[in-house]
């Protein structure tokens, strides 16, 4: 090795060894489960309530998630994105017809058409 690969190979780990002492440490993120969910929107902001079904007619609230509708819209493709290749890869995920029918789904509309 010369003189200047080892002084590049240096530079290197001088370069790495400052990544890793301004590496602010992240912050624990809660995690949760969820099997209910509303959402609401305004000019500017999306909004998604998730939360877990104590009831026939009762939600524990969990967390909202707040965001623009730019990112609601890139959320919604890359969600639908994913779902895709898990139903090519797993089989077609299956919804109860009165769930559809309660939130006026129609699949061929609302997901093949996509």
């Amino acid at each position: 090795m010369t003189g200047n690969d080892q002084e590049q190979e240096q530079e290197q780990e001088q370069e790495q060894e400052a990544v890793r002492r301004i590496a602010i440490p992240l912050p624990e993120v809660p995690d949760y489960y969820a099997d209910s969910f509303t959402m609401s929107a305004s000019a500017y902001t999306i909004s998604l309530h998730v939360g877990i079904q104590v009831g026939p007619d009762a939600v524990k609230p969990m967390a909202a998630r707040r965001m623009s509708p730019q990112h609601a819209k890139m959320m919604s493709i890359l969600f639908t994105r994913m779902l895709r290749k898990y139903e090519e890869e797993m089989g077609e995920i299956p919804i109860p017809q009165k769930l559809l029918t309660d939130k006026d789904i129609d699949l061929g509309r609302d997901w093949n058409a996509v």
